[in-house]
């Protein structure tokens, strides 16, 4: 029961009965409070549990579900889009897998700061389905799907791995871009929060030191020579004496691959064109040729582009050989004739 008693103890001020002509909504109170920027798609608010005024807020992803803890609220979702939480950020599906999107679970602390977030990764495939709860002994449960045969829970070890599934309604190989089959529901249980190798340390408001010999790329741990084919750019490699937190190109660019814009493309692959969800329109003439241009696409010999801002399937014509013509002497004028008639 709120009453001054309450407002007193807690600094609140005077008491107002919710009837009185002095008092106002919640929402119309000026706090301070609000949620930063303009690009989050959620919100997540705190409002005091007595006087009903926003207190904190603080943007998110697109958020499934959330669980409220005594030092802060788990959030899960999941979304077709990179997705930033304030300094970090997580994978999205490029080339074959563009639109693939992410999974993703954190923890907002008391005070609506961030303290983590790790991504799930459903390798070369769709994953979603995002849901936590928590059982009468305090245990964390997290629900997903995947339609591929393997996922990665979380960055890395010990806190994160990959399960296998063992479907065999799919056939991936080291080299498919695209490992789609029977969606499988998975529960999974939570444990303790731990770093994930990759990290040799962090802190709230302090850089990451990455391990070395290891990458830390948009929330996901890998080791030296590590590929990106899991998010569609087979092309890229984890190389720590480049970079540990970007990808590197990998030995492939150039030899059997482009690197194109932000795609890896496989040599002799066409231009394609997305028309549909599950159909494209190819190039007839615009392909992959990494010993002519490993970062662009090469137009075959004898084709040529009718116009700069032409696209797959009308994006290609043949060159022909210029008319040969015929001589044309001078033309003659006959003179009239002297005989009369």
């Amino acid at each position: 029961v709120v009453n001054q008693e309450v407002c007193s103890a807690l600094l609140l001020g005077d008491y107002v009965n919710r009837t009185s002509s002095q008092s106002i909504p919640a929402h119309t109170a000026n706090t301070g409070a609000h949620c930063p920027g303009g690009t989050a798609i959620s919100c997540l608010a705190k409002f005091h549990k007595n006087s009903g005024l926003p207190v904190w807020g603080t943007p998110t992803p697109n958020i499934a579900d959330l669980l409220t803890l005594d030092d802060g609220v788990l959030l899960v979702g999941a979304d077709y889009l990179a997705d930033s939480f304030d300094s970090v950020d997580i994978f999205s599906g490029v080339g074959a897998l563009e639109g693939y999107g992410n999974m993703w679970q954190s923890k907002v602390g008391v005070n609506g700061e961030g303290v983590y977030v790790q991504p799930l990764l459903s390798e070369r495939s769709f994953g979603g389905g995002m849901g936590i709860t928590q059982d009468q002994n305090g245990n964390l449960f997290m629900t997903l799907y995947t339609t591929s045969p393997t996922a990665k829970l979380g960055p890395g070890a010990p806190g994160g791995w990959t399960i296998d599934l063992e479907s065999n309604d799919v056939e991936c190989e080291e080299d498919t871009l695209i490992c789609e089959g029977l969606q499988r529901n998975i529960l999974v249980k939570l444990g303790e929060e731990t770093t994930p190798f990759c990290i040799a340390s962090c802190g709230i408001g302090e850089e990451i030191s990455v391990t070395p010999q290891t990458c830390f790329i948009d929330g996901m741990c890998y080791t030296a020579g590590e590929s990106a084919i899991e998010i569609g750019l087979a092309c890229m490699i984890c190389d720590p004496t480049v970079s540990q937190t970007e990808w590197s190109p990998g030995p492939t660019i150039g030899v059997s691959a482009c690197f194109i814009g932000t795609s890896c493309i496989p040599e002799g692959s066409p231009l394609e064109v997305r028309i549909g969800r599950y159909e494209t329109a190819p190039s007839a003439c615009t392909s992959c040729d990494p010993a002519v241009d490993p970062n662009g696409w090469t137009v075959a010999e004898g084709f040529f582009k009718p116009y700069l801002t032409a696209v797959p399937p009308d994006d290609c014509a043949v060159i022909t050989a210029s008319p040969t013509g015929v001589p044309i002497g001078s033309p003659t004028t006959k003179a009239p004739s002297t005989d009369a008639p």
